[in-house]
């Protein structure tokens, strides 16, 4: 990674007033922290058809020791798939930052050049994600201070309910796409393609919830997020905004009649501001370097109640570790998610 993407500088050359620079600064502070701390992150989970093959083998098998043998097999599996909500939430979070980090990279980039319409995009879809970010950060931390008062099983149950849902939430039907050809997808495409949850109750509903449910939430902790959110819309939206995002001047004349004219230029270069909205645009950079701040301090509460999950989890794996039935490789890697060795860790 290149130092200039490390060190992110952001200046804007459009003069906007009030205290922009400040925000700015905040910007670019959290922008170069998470550039720091989002490196590539591998997501690694028991394959979901695993159990099912080991099922199979075990009903076609007649060998007592081969059925031992596969038993093992099968309740290991179940012993790391304890350590999937761990791996699940730490994949969130460094989903969130690496997104919040790209999306920046572009906004830094454009508004250098004195560009406002991606920025004001990227900032829209940043305020969503840093919405989404909080809202499980609080919904975790509220089901962790009801795990005492829960059954284990019904604790697991919620959890692996939660983390599904945050992380894997959709509004579209993604079941059935591969294999289909052209003319498949595009009705597939054209019907909606609408996700519907599953009747079966081993399925869990993954039906992503109303953004502005989220945002809500995020507004009584960051004032005035919903309505950073509602104006940053006039521009990822054809409203009006689109058309202030591409003025480049704007000056009056009159003409031979007497008539004055307002003549409002728009092309790709420089952005021009309205003066009446100086202070409207210079909120918008205030907004964002507040709401990035929520998203730092979420970070922080988010790392310490996925490390109450762990520990929680790890309990229950090292009393599962201690099963005599159970063949397990004390050098393989410990199904807590810990990164280390089983041998080292809750095997010990």
């Amino acid at each position: 990674m290149t130092t200039d993407k490390l060190s992110p500088n952001w200046t804007c050359p459009i003069i906007l007033g009030g205290n922009v620079e400040g925000a700015l600064a905040t910007i670019s502070q959290i922008h170069r922290s998470l550039l720091e701390n989002s490196p590539d992150f591998a997501y690694k989970n028991v394959h979901v058809e695993q159990l099912d093959c080991f099922i199979k083998m075990l009903e076609e098998t007649a060998n007592v020791r081969e059925r031992e043998a596969v038993t093992s097999k099968i309740r290991l599996v179940l012993v790391y798939k304890r350590g999937e909500p761990v791996r699940l939430l730490s994949t969130f979070l460094h989903l969130k930052q690496l997104i919040l980090a790209q999306l920046l990279n572009q906004s830094r980039l454009e508004i250098a050049e004195g560009h406002m319409l991606v920025p004001f995009i990227c900032f829209r879809s940043i305020i969503e994600h840093c919405a989404h970010f909080h809202d499980a950060t609080q919904t975790l931390n509220q089901l962790n201070q009801s795990c005492k008062e829960l059954e284990f099983e019904m604790f697991t149950e919620q959890l692996n309910t939660l983390v599904k849902k945050t992380l894997l939430a959709t509004r579209f039907d993604w079941d059935g796409l591969d294999g289909l050809d052209h003319e498949q997808l595009a009705v597939k495409l054209a019907n909606g393609s609408i996700y519907k949850a599953k009747a079966d109750q081993k399925f869990i509903d993954l039906n992503a919830r109303s953004i502005l449910t989220l945002i809500e939430r995020l507004n009584k902790s960051v004032p005035l997020a919903r309505g950073a959110y509602e104006l940053l819309c006039e521009f990822a939206h054809p409203n009006v905004g689109a058309l202030f995002a591409v003025t480049t001047d704007i000056y009056t004349s009159i003409d031979q009649e007497g008539i004055t004219w307002e003549t409002k230029q728009i092309g790709s270069g420089e952005m021009k501001v309205f003066d009446d909205l100086s202070t409207v645009f210079s909120n918008i950079f205030v907004q964002m370097s507040e709401i990035l701040m929520r998203f730092e301090k979420d970070s922080e509460q988010f790392i310490e109640q996925r490390n109450v999950v762990q520990s929680i989890m790890q309990n229950r794996i090292r009393i599962e570790l201690k099963n005599p039935q159970l063949i397990v490789n004390g050098y393989a890697e410990c199904p807590c998610a810990s990164g280390a060795k089983i041998k080292f860790c809750c095997g010990r």
